[in-house]
């Protein structure tokens, strides 16, 4: 099945989220691993990223990180904790040198219901998000590992991906361990089950990123 069918992402909604809130808040810039939300307090704010990518995880009862999002521009968090009036339960940390706008709830809400595009965009994301969760649990119930692998390159690609020469780039620096921490497993897997990958010829690696030059291929068991 052709990643379009199994993976459609309505990422449109980034665009009219910078519109509208880009200009809101307060600018702040963090250097590759920061973490940037931690505390697990309650927040009357939320960010918006502008640059660079910032991967939300939590830690489970061994001390492993899980990854649940990878963000990048345009993408909103610390919203839930702040609609919610509670406390947040996920880490955020810099992936890349990052620049956010932290939003004040009152400016948030404002924007919200005064733009009714923005508002659309926002339910948008949101319903995204949950999609993503929802792609990550049926991986997890129905396949194995090699599989959950393949298609979570397919999401990145769609995600993240920059159509290139023959082929689309995951344009984000991702090591074996950040690969594992999504899918739950063991890095001797994912090392493992990517070198299948590069020797079937379905991925290369450019520049410390992942090519794929026939990405329906890799909805396809190897």
């Amino acid at each position: 099945m052709p990643i379009e069918c199994m993976y459609t992402l309505n990422l449109e909604y980034k665009e009219t989220i910078l519109q509208y809130l880009s200009s809101l808040g307060d600018e702040l810039s963090y250097s590759a691993g920061s973490l940037i939300d931690f505390d697990f307090g309650m927040k009357d704010f939320c960010y918006l990223v502008l640059d660079g990518a910032i991967k939300q995880y939590f830690i489970d009862s061994e001390g492993k990180e899980r990854i649940l999002f990878i963000l990048s521009r345009g993408d909103i968090f610390g919203d839930i904790t702040m609609l919610q009036n509670t406390t947040d339960m996920v880490i955020s940390e810099s992936m890349t040198n990052c620049v956010v706008r932290k939003i004040g709830k009152t400016e948030y809400w404002k924007a919200a219901s005064t733009y009714s595009a923005l508002n659309k965009a926002l339910l948008t994301f949101g319903s995204t998000k949950f999609r993503l969760l929802l792609f990550q649990l049926y991986d997890q119930s129905y396949h194995k590992v090699d599989l959950q692998l393949q298609h979570l390159l397919c999401r990145l690609a769609v995600q993240h991906g920059v159509p290139v020469h023959s082929g689309i780039l995951i344009n984000l620096v991702l090591t074996h361990q950040d690969l594992a921490d999504m899918l739950g497993s063991g890095r001797s897997t994912v090392t493992r089950n990517l070198k299948k990958l590069r020797s079937a010829g379905i991925i290369e690696i450019r520049s410390r990123k992942i090519f794929i030059p026939d990405k329906e291929i890799l909805t396809t068991p190897v």
